[in-house]
């Protein structure tokens, strides 16, 4: 009865995406109920897909806040590994700074690393020696699924050493 109605609407108040009251369930119903149940989870699904959108915009616009309030480019490197680590739930982050030469890769900015390989772990900038590397002549972002079975480039000895098996490549923004 009102209820059961209102145990609903308090339920949908709470977070719930729907509700159904016991007794009036007939049988004749199920291919409601069941579009009922797609239809929540699909805007469960939406909502979560949102609410990460939300957090890294806020993210990128701090970022950009401390870029614009002229922040040393340290800090603002700092700050973006860290905001990388927190927004994509990683353990590791870094930013690469290509030599003058083009040939090395020197880890400028990270978090996740052993103590003392910021400032001073180089990857080989080689597009076969290294993820990085490879990013960076392709051009576009460069995902492992596995080390083990990657054949376009060499795990770099950063990497290895950190036993890190995956890892997204973005050229540019290193992460």
């Amino acid at each position: 009865g009102l209820e059961d109605e209102a145990l609903g609407l308090a339920a949908v108040q709470g977070g719930a995406d729907d509700y159904l009251v016991k007794g009036e369930v007939k049988p004749a119903l199920g291919s409601m109920i069941q579009r009922s149940v797609r239809h929540s989870l699909e805007r469960r699904r939406l909502r979560v897909q949102l609410e990460t959108r939300e957090r890294q915009q806020r993210a990128a616009a701090e970022l950009e806040r401390c870029a614009l309030d002229g922040c040393e480019l340290e800090d603002l490197f700092s700050r973006a590994v860290e905001t990388v680590r927190q927004v994509l739930g990683v353990e590791y982050a870094k930013v690469l700074e290509l030599s003058l030469d083009g040939r090395t890769l020197w880890l400028r900015a990270g978090v996740g690393w052993k103590p003392g390989s910021v400032g001073h772990a180089t990857v080989d900038a080689r597009a076969a020696m290294s993820q990085a590397g490879h990013a960076l002549v392709v051009g576009s972002p460069v995902v492992v699924a596995d080390f083990r079975e990657e054949r376009r480039f060499a795990r770099s000895p950063l990497l290895a050493e950190h036993d890190v098996d995956r890892q997204p490549m973005h050229p540019g923004a290193e992460t």
